[in-house]
């Protein structure tokens, strides 16, 4: 298992949204290195965790995990913006379109960035019924 400072080893910092992305890179470094018991597994996903979030990882649910997959659904728990369903808000488009109102759009570059993270956030609320295409176009040239 590489260091904790190695920038090959993975890393957590309380995004929920990267959580289960977390737990792949883990579980392919605890493959590599064949480690399967739960104490180990667990103290390596802590490890690699910011010292706050490895912390909660501490409650009653979690501690009465007897399998690797248990614990790591009660972890995910922790976090409601792990779940698909809610991946993504409303407000995470508002939040888009002021972020980068307020520092602009200079370049081709920055253009494809707003449009890309626009597109990632509203096309999962589109497919969650969650807002009209009507909404979005409006929603669209506020970024400018």
């Amino acid at each position: 298992m590489p260091a904790r400072t190695h920038p090959s080893a993975p890393r957590f910092n309380g995004d929920g949204r990267q959580l289960k992305r977390y737990f792949e890179d883990i579980e392919e470094l605890l493959r590599g290195a064949q480690i399967f018991d739960l104490p180990t597994r667990v103290y390596h996903a802590k490890r690699y965790a910011d010292p706050l979030n490895a912390e909660s990882w501490i409650g009653a649910n979690i501690a009465a995990a007897t399998t690797w997959d248990q614990w790591k659904e009660a972890v995910i728990a922790l976090y409601p913006e792990a779940s698909e369903d809610r991946k993504y808000s409303y407000g995470n488009l508002d939040h888009l379109t002021q972020e980068f109102r307020e520092k602009g759009i200079f370049s081709k570059t920055e253009l494809g960035n707003y449009h890309r993270r626009f597109k990632a956030i509203s096309d999962f609320l589109l497919g969650k019924g969650r807002v009209s295409q009507t909404q979005i176009n409006l929603e669209f040239p506020k970024g400018f």
